[in-house]
């Protein structure tokens, strides 16, 4: 007869995956679920066979294991990101496009100003045996003055070789540091979105268009000090938060919260960290850990930019009725959302003229997007005379009228001010 492998006792699992936001997973034979982590996993099991998964977004990797002894398994070799942002082990990345990207964020392209940078690229990725229809133009990606002023269009002054299959184009503008717009193309729509400039840093921004499906973009967003380098832990560990907080995991645990956000240093880092504390808020959550990311992010952006406002609102240092309201649209969605939310307790922090130019949200998540209005009176006007019917029977007599505005805020995802205008439209 055949000797069992196993032996009776357990053995101690060490499961990584080279990233701290990676989820990780111990299934057994019978496909019951043994141990659950983030970003590392120390497990003792019986000896046995199981398979071990790590996942980031849409990333998988897993392999069937024998445990017989203690083991130390890392699946990093087998978990590639595909990312908008050309990093050293994500796929969709050419070697053609790492290395120059890092080399001309460090050249400036054009002067807008200064304090802070600017960095955008645009490129084009295609598997082999896959090609573009037409591989001699990049992505449409343009930064511009929130009044709409175009700074610079990467389609006309952006560098790179675009005869090239798979073409990347870039450009770096010295700014000053606010608010600005990105202008971008997705499904044949035009999309904006705002993206902050920083002092001392540079604003790093990444269009990825897949051959698979020209239509559709990839887009990232991230901070960096001395331009952008493809093999930089920070930017990988920022990017992987984007991506956590697109599928809204719950990944910030106590343990990675003050790992990764507590003492954070990067302003993406700490905004997606917040919203991902936020998603992952239990009976255990720590609203000191929360409030010290908010008075950090206070600190690089500034306590008035509408992401560290919005984010403000869940916190107990300041005060709604302190906040200043906020004028232009913030970077992320969730930060919208809590914005929409706080709007019911001071309509005032959310005025019509910041919500009305998002009348046409686009799912570009955990970034804000929406498609410009081409009449922005006409729009509202319709919009307005659409929902009157369901606001004036959400309010129905009797009903907790705070309780039934609250509700239809965040059906509408639309401010308190702008509910109060629609209550003086009678339904048709």
């Amino acid at each position: 007869m055949q000797s069992s492998p196993f032996s009776d006792g357990k053995v101690h699992l060490h499961l990584t995956a080279g990233s701290q936001l990676a989820e990780l997973f111990v299934i057994d034979h019978d496909f019951a679920l043994v141990s659950r982590a983030v970003g590392e996993l120390r497990a003792d099991v019986e000896q046995g066979v199981y398979k071990v998964k790590a996942q980031v977004g849409e990333a998988s990797a897993e392999r069937v294991v024998i445990l017989n002894k203690s083991e130390t398994i890392d699946l990093s070799g087998d978990l590639r990101i595909a990312s908008p942002v050309p990093l050293q082990g994500s796929r969709r990345t050419h070697e053609f496009h790492m290395y120059p990207a890092a080399e001309e964020s460090r050249s400036v392209d054009a002067q807008a100003g200064g304090g802070a940078e600017i960095f955008l690229c645009a490129r084009r990725w295609s598997a082999p045996g896959v090609e573009f229809d037409d591989s001699t133009k990049a992505p449409d990606l343009s930064r511009h003055q929130p009044s709409g002023a175009t700074i610079i269009d990467l389609r006309e002054a952006g560098r790179g070789d675009r005869s090239l299959q798979d073409p990347m184009l870039s450009a770096t503008v010295d700014v000053d540091p606010g608010a600005y717009l990105l202008r971008w193309r997705d499904e044949g729509v035009v999309a904006e979105q705002s993206i902050e400039a920083v002092k001392d840093w540079q604003t790093q921004v990444f269009l990825l268009e897949d051959a698979k499906d020209e239509t559709h973009h990839a887009i990232s967003v991230l901070m960096g000090q001395g331009g952008f380098n493809w093999d930089d832990p920070n930017a990988r560990l920022a990017d992987d938060a984007r991506i956590a907080l697109a599928d809204e995991r719950r990944v910030a645990s106590q343990v990675i919260t003050e790992a990764l956000f507590a003492k954070f240093e990067n302003p993406m880092l700490g905004l997606f960290g917040a919203h991902l504390m936020l998603v992952g808020r239990d009976n255990e959550w720590e609203q000191a850990y929360f409030d010290g990311v908010v008075g950090n992010l206070a600190g690089l952006l500034g306590p008035n930019q509408p992401d560290v406002v919005a984010l403000a609102t869940q916190g107990s240092q300041r005060p709604i009725a302190d906040l200043e309201p906020v004028t232009s649209p913030p970077m992320l969605w969730r930060s919208w959302l809590l914005l929409v939310e706080a709007s019911n307790d001071r309509p005032d922090l959310l005025p019509p003229e910041t919500w009305r130019r998002l009348l046409q949200v686009m799912p570009v998540r955990p970034f804000l997007a929406w498609s410009p209005l081409e009449d922005e009176e006409q729009a509202v006007e319709a919009w307005q005379s659409s929902v009157a019917p369901f606001v004036h029977a959400s309010l129905a007599p009797g009903e907790d009228e705070d309780a039934a505005m609250r509700r239809v805020t965040t059906s509408l995802l639309a401010p308190r001010s702008a509910l109060e205008d629609v209550r003086k439209v009678e339904p048709a």
